[in-house]
């Protein structure tokens, strides 16, 4: 029936049941399952883009500083969505499930 099954996920509590469910839909088909997160500036655990961007002709020193924590956020944030993929492929192998 199914080979692969791509499961978009977020960090959302409905994330978590579309997981489950694509768990045991794997599972009941012999299926892989492909796990995908997409790192969105738009998403609610994204660092907010510093507003000194427009300014930095303005203010070089404070630009750059802000720069620099936006992307150590960001840094952080990829992290920390990589570690729960990591956490999700885990949960899925142990299930019996290939990830």
């Amino acid at each position: 029936m199914f080979s692969k099954i791509l499961v978009a996920l977020d960090h959302s509590e409905t994330a978590l049941v579309v997981f489950n469910q694509a768990v045991e839909l794997a599972k009941a088909t012999d299926a892989h399952l492909m796990l995908l997160h997409i790192l969105s500036t738009d998403d609610q655990d994204a660092p907010e883009v510093p507003t000194t961007f427009p300014s930095m002709y303005y203010y070089p020193g404070l630009s750059a500083t802000s720069i620099e924590m936006y992307q150590k956020q960001w840094e952080t944030y990829k992290q920390t969505a990589s570690d729960i993929l990591k956490t999700q492929v885990e949960a899925a192998q142990l299930a019996g499930v290939a990830v």
